[in-house]
């Protein structure tokens, strides 16, 4: 299944490298976890202010039945292009990361509600003496 991805750029210029790069990453997130509903990422760059650095924030907001995940990657624009690229990765890899997390947690929670089929019926030994025998003996 295809998700939809919905993509904000605050304060960084659209590239095509980026924009394509999101769009792989998105797919491959929706190729690998299937149960993906909506992936929105928004990618920002803090405003310079006096003397300090602007950094990239690149933020992967996704819902799977049940619950909304978001990772968050920061990281300063020393760097150009190169910081936002090493930051958008950074981003889809903590959100891989989140997906595996949540995925093995909703398999541990569905099968701590059901018992072992050992534990569920216990298998008792009984003899079966010949006159108690639903059938007759030769």
């Amino acid at each position: 299944m295809m998700m939809p991805v919905q993509m904000t750029f605050r304060h960084v210029p659209l590239k095509d490298e980026t924009f394509t790069l999101i769009q792989d990453l998105s797919g491959q997130l929706g190729r690998t976890w299937r149960d993906i509903t909506r992936c929105h990422v928004v990618v920002d760059r803090e405003q310079r202010r006096r003397r300090r650095r602007g950094r990239y924030r690149v933020r992967v907001l996704m819902s799977v039945p049940g619950r909304r995940l978001v990772a968050d990657r920061e990281r300063d624009h020393v760097g150009g292009e190169e910081a936002l690229r090493a930051t958008v990765l950074d981003a889809f890899d903590a959100a891989a990361r989140l997906l595996a997390d949540d995925h093995d947690r909703r398999i541990a929670a569905r099968g701590a509600g059901r018992r072992r089929q050992d534990e569920a019926s216990p298998v008792r030994a009984v003899p079966i003496i010949p006159e108690q025998a639903p059938c007759a003996w030769p």
